[in-house]
Formats: structure tokens, sequence, C-alpha cells
């Protein structure tokens, strides 16, 4: 192929390495992968939760929960959080299952994507979205994951070039 392209995809692959290496393989050499794509779990808006749409407890879109609620608090104080806000048990299981059994989100860092991208390809063009971050929340993500400095982007678009030589 000339050209491989995903929207909203890399963020759902439980072995990214592995796809690139399938992408790689696929695509002719000098070919091109375009991707958009927003790291899920390390963004302030969590683990995409979509159990309610419309709703600002169960729905990404509508999120109005503490930024990175999800990284920095155990299970026990988020759904503690919920209880306060009203949800009901079953509520709360629904709310465990997405932030940390959902296997529909990988749960990679936002560099991480980026070593993937340059381990497999050569990287044309990007552009990056962030949000702002309260530097005291920014303190706590950096100290307690502290090989990782980028929780504000939370998505992107993303053009690589193929170097492999080889033949499929």
């Amino acid at each position: 192929f000339d050209f491989v392209i995903t929207f909203s995809v890399l963020e759902h692959i439980s072995d990214l390495n592995k796809a690139f290496v399938e992408i790689k393989r696929i695509l002719k050499p000098n070919g091109n992968l375009a991707s958009l794509f927003g790291p899920a779990c390390t963004c302030h808006v969590g683990h995409h939760i979509y159990a309610k749409p419309g709703s600002q407890l169960f729905y990404f879109c509508q999120w109005k929960m503490p930024s990175h609620m999800h990284l920095l608090s155990s299970l026990d104080e988020i759904l503690e959080y919920y209880r306060y806000m009203g949800a009901t048990t079953a509520d709360c299981l629904t709310v465990e299952e997405w932030f940390f059994k959902t296997d529909i989100i990988n749960r990679l860092f936002f560099e991480d994507y980026i070593n993937l991208f340059y381990e497999h390809f050569y990287l044309l063009a990007s552009s990056i979205m962030y949000a702002e971050i309260d530097p005291s929340v920014l303190i706590q993500l950096r100290n307690k994951y502290p090989n990782y400095k980028d929780f504000s982007s939370y998505g992107g678009s993303f053009l690589c070039k193929n170097l492999n030589t080889n033949v499929v």
C-alpha cells in the first residue's frame, strides 16, 4: 500500500508495537502512515468513559471531573467521588470497568506513542493538541510517573514515512 490512514484507532490497539510492524510490512518502501489519535489513558479526560452519552460523569466529551483523576486517585477515591456525585452502585461498577478493566483502551502514555513512531517510521509532520493543566496537578503527575513529562497532550495528527526497504 502507498498509504495507511488511521483515525482514533491507535489508542484502542493493545500491542501498538506489533501493529506498527504490520503497518510497515504492508506499506511500500517510502509509503506513508497518517494517523490522528489521542492518548486515551493519560490525557486529562481519562479513559474515555462512554457509558452514558451526554452525562457529565459518564461520557468523556462532557467531562467535568478533576483533571487526571484516573491517574492520581485510587479506585476507592474515584468511586467515593462518583457516589458523592449521586452515582449508584451499578454506576460505580461501570466506572471501575471503564477506568481500570476495559481492554478497548490501551494504557500507553503520550511519550510511548511518540517513541514508537520514531522506532518504526520517519516522522514527517505532526500537529499536537494540548490541554491546559493546573501546575500543581502536573507536579503530582510527574512525581507519580517520573519517566513521563507530557500530560497535557490529548491528541494529534502524525504523518510518517516507511523507511523499510523490504518489499512485501
